[in-house]
């Protein structure tokens, strides 16, 4: 709470700053390497997870972002984040190619390390800055079969399908993902062409249930 206060302060001049954050007793106070007993076997499986992460379409990454943001269990993102804040070397709140190599070679050899991060950097890393924020390690780092389960993923298309008629058009894709972008149609039809299975012009929760199924598989 109190550094909380310190932080909302609205006179500039007796707000603290960013270095005196960090150095407030209560963020001192935090364990950075706080993995609880028995979670030596998480980390094995989300270095797993991260090793099988495969989500190449736009629409698969904003599946799983909204799945992370919305449906995840407390408990389980707890975990991961321990996990997240151990790769995090230098408390910063994303991972370099760096720490990410770090904590990939406590399970696995330097080379074979150094191609995994190389390829999880282009995949994860949607928005380019050079890094894997937290919410992008997230989405790589669960458990893909709890996370893309059939119930969650009716929920997702239901929030896709803003007509309700069954299907998600190009038009409600671009709806959701387009924001200030103002790309053209062509682009948006695109998207749709590479799920539509059966060439309607439309995707099917069947189709989408297949595409998202398909995150699970390193190709």
């Amino acid at each position: 709470k109190d550094l909380i206060a310190q932080l909302l302060e609205k006179n500039v001049d007796k707000r603290i700053t960013s270095q005196q954050a960090l150095e407030h007793p209560w963020i001192l106070s935090i364990d950075y390497n706080n993995i609880e007993p028995g979670d030596d076997n998480l980390i094995i499986q989300v270095t797993n997870n991260l090793k099988n992460f495969c989500a190449t379409q736009k629409l698969q990454q904003l599946t799983l972002a909204y799945i992370v943001h919305n449906l995840v269990n407390l408990d389980e993102i707890k975990k991961l984040r321990n996990i997240f804040i151990k790769f995090d070397s230098n408390g910063d709140g994303h991972l370099t190619k760096e720490e990410l190599m770090h904590g990939l070679m406590e399970m696995m050899e330097k080379e074979e390390a150094k191609k995994e991060v190389n390829r999880l950097m282009e995949l994860i890393d949607t928005d380019g800055n050079g890094f894997i924020e937290y919410e992008e390690f997230l989405r790589a780092s669960m458990d893909k079969k709890k996370l893309l389960s059939k119930k969650n993923l009716k929920i997702v298309f239901d929030y896709l399908d803003k007509n309700k008629n069954g299907k998600i058009s190009y038009d409600e894709i671009k709806a959701v993902l387009d924001g200030d972008n103002k790309m053209e149609d062509d682009i948006w039809k695109a998207l749709v062409n590479q799920v539509d299975l059966d060439g309607d012009g439309e995707i099917s929760f069947n189709e989408f249930e297949y595409m998202m199924k398909n995150v699970k598989e390193k190709t």
